[in-house]
């Protein structure tokens, strides 16, 4: 299951193109979208293989702020995954099988 996060005002829908999505993954178990304060949002997850991933979010990703920023609002995103020891490699460098 492939997994592409983007964040858009509510009610729109994602944008399109390149460079639009903040995080993407190929595999992901146990995932979750928590918004643990408006300008935190943590990427909850026990397994994943993660493609792309961007830790700030700005509005001007998708629409004008004007030229001076105002407007502008800001969101950080943060990686949780469930085991702090987390890898998705074994100590080998071998792949951890789904479980």
């Amino acid at each position: 299951m492939d997994w592409i996060v983007y964040i858009v005002r509510n009610g729109k829908a994602a944008p399109t193109g390149p460079g639009k999505a903040f995080f993407e993954a190929s595999e992901m178990e146990g995932g979750k979208l928590i918004w643990k304060y408006p300008h935190l949002l943590e990427i909850q997850y026990d397994r994943a293989e993660i493609e792309k991933f961007r830790n700030v979010w700005g509005l001007d990703q998708i629409e004008d702020v004007g030229s001076t920023g105002e407007r502008e609002y800001f969101v950080e995103i943060r990686l949780a995954p469930s085991s702090a020891d987390f890898s998705i490699l074994t100590p080998s460098g071998g792949f951890r099988h789904s479980r």
